[in-house]
């Protein structure tokens, strides 16, 4: 009986570290991608990415409704990528677009650019809403361009 004690111990003891040893970005995780980002035709040196849900409302309607939608969000270093008004494709290997479509406005996206306010001003993150993206879609990306942002 006091074998059994121990084991059943050790075992809620070792998932409790395992949750507290994760960052919360780890804990709230989808999936983890491994997208090659453009900026332009310029690639743009991503330190982290991933698949998310956030909450998001409805879009330009008088009667506030809410959901959920995946969105991806990069870490990156260097400088801003421009979102608003840009042009977002979804490239294969060979760089042809799949799907594209135009960040119209801020509710699908997200950008936090750190103005200098921490250790590496450099490192920058953005968050795309993929609503309305068929998820098997992205089993094809490879890549993808931000363009023409204003």
């Amino acid at each position: 009986m006091r074998k059994l004690y121990v084991a059943s111990l050790a075992f809620v003891l070792a998932i409790t570290t395992a949750a507290f040893g994760q960052s919360v970005a780890d804990q709230l995780l989808v999936a983890e991608c491994s997208f090659r980002l453009y900026d332009g035709f310029t690639e743009v040196v991503v330190l982290d990415q991933m698949v998310t849900t956030r909450a998001v409302a409805s879009p330009g309607s008088e009667l506030k409704t809410w959901g959920q939608a995946y969105h991806i969000e990069f870490t990156y270093k260097g400088d801003g990528v421009e979102l608003a008004n840009a042009l977002v494709e979804f490239l294969d290997d060979k760089k042809r677009p799949l799907h594209a479509f135009r960040l119209g406005d801020s509710s699908q996206y997200m950008k936090v650019d750190t103005l200098g306010n921490r250790p590496n001003p450099k490192t920058r993150y953005i968050a795309i809403s993929l609503q309305g993206i068929p998820l098997r879609l992205l089993d094809e990306v490879v890549a993808i361009r931000i363009s023409g942002g204003k």
